[in-house]
C-alpha cells in the first residue's frame, strides 16, 4: 500500500488521529460478494417502511447517503440494492479496532469505518510520527484501503483523512488560523449534520466550510438551534470533544463441542489443547497477558463441571497456560478429591480474564527480523495445528472415538453407510455395494466376526457386530451391523 505523508510544519501539540475506512459497509459487502465488484451498489437501512441509503460504491455516485432509497434508485436505475447487515459491519469494525489496539489502546470508534486515536506521546515509541503513521496504516488489510488524518481535534482529523489519498496521511497544522484556511474549501456535505440541514444551508447560499464560518454564530444558532452552533464551530476547526477510548474486552471465550460425550482424561486434555491454540489466535489477546483461566464443561447427565485458576503472573502464550491447567487438574483438591470431571462431558468453554497490556510500542522498523520471525512461527503453528493428529480416547472400543484431526477435534475413521445384501443368514453379508452405484461385489468368505458393546453405565448404548470380509477380487474390508437399528456400515477397525 502506498504511503504518502503530508506532515505539517507546525504539528499540533496534542495530535488526534482519524483512521478512516471510507464506505466500510460497501467494502464489507464486496469482500463477501466479489461478483458485485465494479457494479453500482447501494446499501440501505432505516426500516421497511421508508428505507434510506446507508452507503454506496463509487459506481453509484449519484445516490446520496441519507436520502430515501426510492430517490436514489430513480437516478441509479442499474444499481443493486442490499439490505444493511449491521451485525456484520459491527464485526468488521471490532476486528479493525482490535488490530489498531495493537498499536495504541486510546481509540474511540466513530461512525462505521472511522476510528479516532489520541496520539499524544505515542510517536516516540515508534521512532517518530512517520513510522507511527505507517504502522497504523499497514495494520489494516489492503482491502479496506485506509487513510489517516492528523489534527488538533477529532473532526479536523476526520476532514484531513478525507483529503488524504487511500493508503496515505494528511496532517493539518496546529495553528488554528492556518487550519481554518485549509478547511474553508471543504463542502458542507462533510459536516456531521442531517441531510435536510445541509440542503437548507445550500438554499441560504452556504456551500463550503468557509462560507459557514464567516456567518454570525448567533444567526446560525437562531436558524438551526444547537446543531447549527455545533456545525459552525466544526467549520472553523473547533472540536473540543476528547477521545474517549473504547473499553477493550475484559474477557475472551472459546467453546468446543466434543464429537461425542466422553469421560476420557485424554479427550479432556486434547480439548483443552485445541481451545488453547484457538483462543490465542484471537486479536484481542495480541500483546496482552492473562491473570485468570476458567474452564467449564457441560455434563451429559446434567449439570456442569468447573475449574478455575488464578495466576500469580501474566501468562502470554497458550503453551504456558496449558501447562498450568494440566498441573492444576492433576493436583488433588485440599479434601483429597479429584479435580477432573465426574461424568461424560459434551462440550468445554475456556474463558481468559484479567487481561493486561504487555507492550505498547514496536521496533522503529515496521517489519524487522524479530517481527518477521514471530509471524512465521505463528503461521507455522497454525498450519501444523490444522492437520495434527489428536488423541481422544485411544483405548475406546469404538474406532471413531480414538483419534481426531485438527483444532476442532474432527473424528477420524467415522462409519460410512454401506448397502449390504444378506444371504441365508440375515445377520451376515452376502453381497456389498461399496460406492452405492448398484455394482454389487460378492463376499467370498468371512475372515473374522466379533461384537462390540459400550459399558452399560454410559448414557449412549452402542451394540455392533463387526465382520472382516474378503470380497471376490481378493479385497479385504471391515463392516459392522448396528444391532439396535439393523443398518450396515463400513469402518476400519
Amino acid at each position: 500500500m502506498p504511503h504518502r505523508s503530508k506532515t505539517a510544519v507546525h504539528p499540533p501539540a496534542k495530535p488526534i488521529g482519524c483512521l478512516l475506512v471510507t464506505h466500510l459497509p460497501a467494502k464489507a459487502e464486496l469482500r463477501r460478494r466479489p461478483e458485485l465488484e465494479g457494479r453500482p451498489l447501494i446499501i440501505c437501512d432505516g426500516g421497511a417502511g421508508r428505507p434510506r441509503v446507508l452507503d454506496r460504491t463509487p459506481q453509484a455516485g449519484e445516490a446520496r447517503i441519507g436520502e430515501p432509497l426510492e430517490a436514489a434508485l430513480s437516478r441509479c436505475k442499474d444499481a443493486v440494492a442490499l439490505w444493511a447487515d449491521t451485525e456484520h459491519y459491527e464485526e468488521v469494525s471490532n476486528d479493525l479496532l482490535a488490530t489498531l489496539a495493537e498499536v495504541t489502546d486510546r481509540i474511540e470508534p466513530g461512525e462505521p469505518g472511522a476510528f479516532h486515536l489520541d496520539l499524544t506521546g505515542v510517536a516516540r515509541l515508534y521512532g517518530g510520527p512517520d513510522n507511527l503513521h505507517q504502522t497504523l496504516l499497514t495494520a489494516c488489510d489492503n482491502h479496506w484501503r485506509p487513510r489517516l488524518g492528523v489534527a488538533a481535534g477529532k473532526f479536523p482529523a476526520r476532514c484531513a483523512a478525507l483529503q488524504a489519498e487511500a493508503g496515505g496521511v494528511q496532517c493539518l497544522p496546529g495553528d488554528r488560523k492556518t487550519m481554518r484556511r485549509q478547511l474553508a474549501p471543504l463542502p458542507i456535505g462533510q459536516l456531521p449534520v442531517p441531510l435536510e440541514m445541509a440542503d437548507r444551508l445550500r438554499i441560504f447560499g452556504i456551500h463550503t466550510f468557509g462560507e459557514l464560518a464567516r456567518q454570525s454564530a448567533g444567526a446560525v444558532e437562531a436558524q438551526f438551534g444547537p446543531a447549527g452552533r455545533r456545525a459552525w464551530e466544526l467549520a472553523r476547526g473547533v472540536d473540543r470533544e476528547p477521545v474517549v477510548p473504547a473499553t477493550l474486552p475484559v474477557s475472551v471465550q472459546e467453546q468446543l463441542d466434543f464429537p461425542f460425550p466422553s469421560d476420557s482424561v485424554t479427550m479432556l486434555e486434547s480439548g483443552l489443547q485445541a481451545l488453547s491454540q484457538r483462543i490465542w489466535q484471537r486479536r484481542e489477546l495480541h500483546n496482552r497477558g492473562v491473570r485468570r483461566v476458567t474452564v467449564r464443561g457441560s455434563l451429559a447427565e446434567g449439570g456442569t463441571w468447573h475449574f478455575e485458576r488464578t495466576l500469580n503472573t501474566d501468562v502470554s502464550d497458550g503453551d504456558e497456560m496449558l501447562r498450568i491447567l494440566r498441573s492444576g487438574l492433576a493436583a488433588r483438591s485440599p479434601d483429597g478429591a479429584s479435580r477432573y470431571p465426574v461424568g461424560e462431558l459434551e462440550y468445554l468453554t475456556l474463558t481468559l480474564s484479567g487481561l493486561s497490556r504487555r507492550t505498547v510500542g514496536r521496533q522503529h522498523t515496521l517489519w524487522g527480523d524479530t517481527d518477521k520471525a514471530q509471524a512465521q512461527t505463528r503461521l507455522a503453528g497454525r498450519l501444523v495445528g490444522a492437520g495434527r493428529l489428536i488423541p481422544l480416547d485411544p483405548e475406546s472400543r469404538l474406532p471413531e472415538r480414538r483419534w481426531a484431526l485438527g483444532e476442532k477435534l474432527n473424528p477420524l475413521n467415522m462409519p460410512r453407510p454401506l448397502a449390504v445384501e444378506s444371504g441365508r443368514r440375515p445377520s451376515l453379508p452376502h453381497r456389498v455395494d461399496l460406492v452405492g452405484n448398484g455394482r454389487w461385489q460378492r463376499v467370498a468368505r468371512i475372515l473374522d466376526l466379533w461384537e462390540v458393546e459400550t459399558e452399560w453405565w454410559r448414557r449412549e448404548q452402542v451394540r455392533r457386530r463387526y465382520c472382516r470380509l474378503e470380497l471376490d477380487p481378493g479385497k479385504r474390508i471391515t463392516v459392522f451391523r448396528d444391532l439396535e437399528s439393523g443398518d450396515w456400515f463400513q469402518q476400519d477397525y
